[in-house]
């Protein structure tokens, strides 16, 4: 974040290959600005059905997660930022798309397995 590591904790639907939330676990960020990720509205929104799905290859995501600048969502695996709250908005976004690209690959494969014990 701006003015210190923010540590996340998020859902991840298997069904529907998506981040379905997100819960901000620490922070140090400025008050009224980059604590606005834990009141603002429709930045909550974007993690409602985030769009993680992996490529065909199952190596990596079909497509990163990525923040863009507020009001300019396109896509479903694109963050809408804070406006104001840029830094803070990107980090979160920059957090969500390293995990998901680490963890993803190695979990999705093994999903089946996993379910039958």
């Amino acid at each position: 974040g701006y003015a210190d590591l923010v540590q996340v904790l998020y859902a991840y639907d298997p069904a529907k290959q998506a981040i379905t939330g997100i819960h901000v676990i620490s922070m140090s960020e400025t008050p009224g600005i980059g604590t606005r990720i834990l009141t603002d509205k429709a930045f909550r929104a974007n993690f409602d059905d985030l769009d993680v799905r992996l490529a065909p290859d199952m190596k990596a995501l079909a497509h990163a997660v990525v923040t863009v600048k507020h009001g300019t969502k396109q896509h479903l695996w694109q963050i809408d930022a804070i406006s104001g709250a840029t830094v803070t908005s990107k980090a979160v976004g920059r957090g969500i798309d390293n995990s998901t690209q680490r963890l993803l690959p190695l979990l999705v494969p093994h999903l089946d397995k996993l379910r039958k014990m």
